[in-house]
Order: C-alpha cells, then structure tokens, then sequence
C-alpha cells in the first residue's frame, strides 16, 4: 500500500490534455505562474542558493576585468593557488599587500575564496589571521590520502578555535585512486569518506561541513568513441549517501569543465578525459549532481592549469592562458544560469533519493533493479518505483536518471535527466503517471530554469528531455 501524503488542499478533478516538449516547443494548454497550493517558493530567492566554485583563478585575478568575468559566469567562490605558472597563488601563511588586495577586491564582487593550503598541512592553523576578510570562506586542502588526512585531522583544534565564520573545506580522492585503494582496498570508497568524516567534519564545531570529491565522466570506450565513465554516478551517490548518514553535512562534487590527460592520455584512448565539454556535457553533469541533492558544484578548471604531465597546450579551461574566455566559458555560463534560476526553489526540498528507467515503461509494480544502463547499475542504492509515493508509472524513450525530493510541507517533486552520452543527440521522451489518489491536475516544472505551470492530462505529464537536459517537476 502506498503512502499518501495529504496537502494543505488537493485538486480533485482531472484536467486537460498535455503533451510538451522542453526543447523548445510545446502543445495543450498551459499556464504561467505557480499554482495556489504550493507555498511560494520564490519567497526564498534572495536566502538560498547553490554553491558554484570555479577551481582556481588567474594570476591577474586582481583586475576589475577578470573578477566582472568570474561574476558573470556565475561563479560565486574561488579555489585559490597550488596550480603553478599563469594561477593565482596566494601566501597562506603570510598574506602580501597583493593578496590583500585581492581579497578586498573579491568583497566587492560579492565572491569568496578558498586558499589552497597545498603541501603545507598545518597551514589550517593560520585561519585567525583571515578573521577581517570576509571573501576567504576558509582553508582547503585537496585529495588526502589516509595519512594526510590523520594530519588534516590534528588540525581541528586550531581552526575550532580561532576559525569563526570560516570553512575547513577538503577535496577528496574519487573511488579509482591508487591511493584510495592502497588503504581502504578495491571497492571500499565509502569506508575513505567515512574515515574523513568521523575524524575531521564530526570534530568540526565552526563554519559549514563540506563532503566534496572529484571524478570526470566524460571519456572514450573501447573504439574510440565519446562515452561515458560508467562509475561517475557510483562516486557522485556514494558522497551523497556518506554525507547524510552524518548531521548538517553538505555535498559538493567537481564536475568537468575542459580536456585533459597530457601525452599518457591521448583523445581517442580509452580513459582519456581529453574532450571539450559541450554545453550539453555540462548541463547535464550539474543536473545529475542535483538529482542526488548536491548543493555545491566545482568546475574543473576555470583558469587553464599551466603545461605539465596531466595538461598540453591545446587543452584549454573556461579562460584560456592569456586570461580570455573560451567557448567552454560561455557553455558553462549557460549551464550554471540555469540552476542558478531555480536553485532557490530546488533547496527547499529534501532529498530522498534517486531512481531510473531504462527506455521503456516502469509501473510501481516493476523491479527496479533491472536495467542494462552500467552507469545505472553501478548504483548501490536506487529505489524502487513503488517506493515513490506519488508516481505510479514512468515511461521513457531513452535512459533517465531521477532525483525524488520532498519539501516542508511534504510536496514531492522529482528531477528527471536525460542521462546519456550527450554527443549521440538522443531526445529523450518521459511520461510520468500519478497516483489518482494525490487528486493532482497541475505541475509546476522549471525548464531551463524557467518556471512554468502545466496542465495534467488523466493523472500524466509527458515532456521530451534534449541531451544532457534536467527538469524539476512539483504535481499539485
């Protein structure tokens, strides 16, 4: 038997007939606006916001011209140093003229940054000195292993006592690392994310608690061919998993933002991660980070890394080396507005969990786990439909992955994406179909960030996803 969540009021008359598509067109009747039984979730817009880093920044970061580009972009926090020739890096330990400067100049544009401790561990005890800045979020470290984060760990105390209003802010190794591996064996990535935490976020007792990671999907097979990394999603849920079985714990994840690999890892090679992301490739890493109720995404890179082992001349980030923007720049710019016009509505609900289809029809009577989707069955913990309170089927033409949200007032909401290799161009057709007993005639829907309300037709909405597309659908 299925749960019925009872709304402050429910519709109970059926509607008229829908049938849309998000890509740009649509048929049936629709409405502008939000409906009268949801709470107005607009009323937030200004409190509540999705995280945007941008890994680290140029070394004329100090210039009116780069900081406009960083704010225009969307990005609202930098990571600072460790990242050689052409990048900023500040003096940790001891801040310059020319850092403070840049820090007065972050302030101004309303962005903050992390400073990379890089190699200088006990540099988290120097937060104090920051305590007049408000553009320095905090101090970071990136990918411990075990020993390093032992290390990390023995600086708690110091940052617990001097650290207000700052974050202690570390990126983790993804799940294929050999250093991962070395210590916590092969298949064991939550045992890594769960050490961190109980030894340093459950000992943190100032600033925001941030379980963050890194890995990049977009790859070749076997023939050379665009594809995608079947374990991404195995990484991007097992953060989100970790992070709640602990309180007040927030997701970020860094998602792929320019080519790289250097000569060992040529474009064409299996593994390789030398593709320049699409708009689409971009729009769809944040949106799948969204389906597990992330509220903080990283762009790796922002700033092109100098030339060495892992980058060449031609891989290029959002800006390039002379500090001018790519077409990467302004894909993610597109991407990035997007979430962030409806991040505010997205926030006020909680995450329940994921599930997927495969193309084809699901009812809430089907098994789950059945699917021919590797990256899908990767996942340790999809739900099953009949799990999903409001939805009784769910029908789609390609693979779609599916964040299930609820809010305060026990709204359910999902976010479908079209989760596919975005190069194929496949349009993705879903039809989601409501439990009768919910009396819903409405979905408010956020399509391109957009709000619109639409029309149910016999308890369904149908809607066509483009590639790497996302959507957050509340019924009511």
């Amino acid at each position: 038997m299925k749960k019925i969540v009872k709304f402050a009021s429910l519709f109970l008359a059926a509607s008229l007939s829908l049938c849309l598509c998000l890509a740009g067109c649509t048929d049936g009747k629709t409405t502008s606006g939000g409906g009268s039984s949801l709470p107005d979730y607009d009323a937030k817009k200004d409190e509540l916001a999705v995280t945007i880093a941008g890994w680290i920044a140029p070394d004329t970061i100090g210039t009116e011209e780069q900081m406009q580009l960083v704010k225009d972009v969307g990005i609202d926090t930098l990571f600072l140093g460790a990242a050689g020739e052409g990048t900023y890096i500040p003096n940790v330990s001891s801040p310059t003229e020319g850092d403070l400067s840049v820090y007065a100049l972050l302030e101004e544009y309303g962005v903050r940054a992390y400073l990379n401790t890089g190699g200088n561990i006990g540099g988290f005890a120097q937060i104090g000195q920051y305590a007049d800045y408000s553009s320095v979020a905090g101090l970071s470290f990136d990918e411990p292993n075990k020993s390093e984060i032992g290390q990390i760990a023995a600086q708690v105390n110091a940052f617990n006592q001097s650290g207000e209003g700052k974050n202690f802010y570390v990126n983790l190794f993804p799940s294929f690392s050999d250093e991962v591996q070395a210590d916590f064996g092969v298949g064991n990535y939550r045992e890594y994310l769960r050490y961190y935490c109980d030894n340093v976020l459950e000992k943190l007792t100032v600033g925001e608690k941030w379980l963050s990671a890194d890995r990049y999907p977009l790859t070749f097979d076997t023939n050379g061919e665009k594809a995608l990394d079947v374990g991404w999603l195995q990484d991007v849920e097992a953060v989100a998993n970790v992070a709640r079985e602990y309180e007040n714990v927030k997701t970020n994840f860094f998602i792929q933002t320019m080519p790289y690999g250097g000569d060992s890892l040529l474009a064409g090679t299996q593994g390789s991660r030398a593709r320049v992301p699409s708009y689409e490739d971009i729009r769809m890493q944040e949106y799948a980070l969204l389906a597990f109720g992330y509220s903080g995404i990283s762009l790796f890179c922002y700033m092109t890394p100098a030339v060495g082992v892992e980058f060449t001349e031609e891989q290029l980030a959002m800006i390039d080396r002379s500090g001018e923007p790519t077409q990467i720049y302004y894909d993610a710019q597109k991407a990035n507005r997007e979430v962030l016009a409806f991040d505010h509505v997205y926030l006020q609900f909680g995450w329940q969990g994921v599930f997927t289809n495969d193309g084809g029809t699901t009812t809430a009577d089907g098994d789950r786990n059945k699917t021919q989707n590797s990256s899908f069955s990767n996942l340790l913990g999809r739900m099953d439909l009949a799990e999903v309170a409001f939805i009784d089927s769910v029908t789609t033409s390609e693979d779609t992955l599916f964040g299930y949200f609820m809010d305060g007032a026990d709204n359910e909401a999902v976010l479908a994406v079209n989760y596919n290799e975005t190069s194929l161009g496949l349009q993705d057709t879903v039809t989601l179909h409501f439990d009768p007993a919910y009396g819903y005639t409405k979905a408010q829907c956020y399509v391109g960030g957009k709000e619109v309300t639409y029309d149910l037709t016999d308890n369904s909405l149908t809607f066509t996803l483009g590639a790497g597309e996302g959507v957050f659908i509340i019924p009511y």
